[in-house]
C-alpha cells in the first residue's frame, strides 16, 4: 500500500496493494476473463470522503499476447490521480475509465468495471456501478444499484428484510441522463408509505413499484427492486 497526494483534486488518495488476477467465467457471455481488483481507496469525492473498490474484468482478443494485471492496476492508479472531474456522478467516472481503458489496450475484447462503495457517514448503505463494453458492437451496458439492510421488517415472520434496487440506462447516454440515485431512493421511500409493505404482498406491488419508477426516470431501460428477507 502506498500514499499519494493529488494537489488537483484537493484530496489524499490511499491506494490499497491488493492485486486479484486470475479466471473467472462470465455467464452471460460464456468467456474466460482476468480481473484486477483495487480495494478499499479512500477517495474524497463531492467534498466526502469514500471507500471505494473498483473491479475490472477483460478478455482479450483471440491469439493477443497475455496483459500483465499488475500493469493495467498502475493505468486505473494514474486515472484516478489525473481524473479532474470529482464532482462527477460515479457512473460518469466508470465509464470513463472503460473508455480509457478500451482505448489505451486495443487488445481488450471486453471490459467490465465495477464500482462499489461502502456505507458512509451520509450514505448508510452499499451502492455500485457496473459499465460493460464489447469492442465488437462498440456498445455499453451500464447499471446502478444500490442495496439497504434492515430496510423493513416482515409482519409475517417478523424478520428484517433487505431492500434491493439496480437499474440500467439507456444507450446512448449524456451527462444529462444521470441522476442522484437518492432521487430513485426518495420515489421508492414515497411509494411504500403510500403502499404499506404490511397491507399488502411483494409480488403485486413490486410490478406497480417498477412501472412507477421507470416512467419517472426516463432515461432508464429497466429497473429491478427486490426485498429479500434475513436469515
Amino acid at each position: 500500500m502506498f500514499l499519494k497526494w493529488i494537489p488537483k483534486l484537493g484530496l489524499f488518495t490511499i491506494f490499497s496493494g491488493n492485486l486479484l488476477f486470475g479466471s473467472i467465467l462470465d455467464e452471460r457471455q460464456a468467456l474466460e476473463t482476468t480481473g484486477i481488483a483495487l480495494k478499499d481507496l479512500k477517495i474524497c469525492h463531492q467534498n466526502a470522503w469514500k471507500n471505494l473498490s473498483i473491479f475490472i474484468e477483460y478478455q482479450l482478443e483471440p491469439n493477443k499476447e497475455e496483459l500483465d494485471p499488475k500493469c493495467l492496476k498502475n493505468y486505473v492508479k494514474t486515472f484516478l490521480s489525473q481524473y479532474k472531474n470529482f464532482e462527477d456522478f460515479w457512473e460518469i467516472m466508470n465509464k470513463t475509465i472503460v473508455k480509457w481503458i478500451a482505448k489505451d489496450f486495443p487488445d481488450i475484447q471486453t471490459i467490465k468495471s465495477t464500482f462499489y462503495l461502502k456505507p458512509d457517514k451520509i450514505v448508510l448503505f452499499t451502492r455500485f456501478s457496473t459499465v460493460y463494453f464489447d469492442e465488437s458492437d462498440h456498445k455499453f451496458i451500464e447499471t446502478f444499484g444500490y442495496e439497504k439492510e434492515n430496510f423493513a421488517i416482515c409482519n409475517e415472520t417478523f424478520k428484517s428484510m433487505n431492500l434491493s434496487v439496480s437499474w440500467e440506462f439507456k444507450e446512448p447516454t449524456s451527462p444529462k441522463d444521470y441522476f442522484d440515485f437518492q432521487d430513485m431512493d426518495a420515489q421508492i421511500t414515497q411509494f411504500f408509505k403510500e403502499n404499506p409493505l404490511c397491507f399488502s404482498k411483494w409480488e403485486n406491488l413490486k410490478p406497480k413499484l417498477e412501472k412507477q419508477l421507470q416512467e419517472k426516470f426516463k432515461s432508464i431501460n429497466k429497473v429491478t427492486v427486490d426485498i429479500t428477507l434475513v436469515n
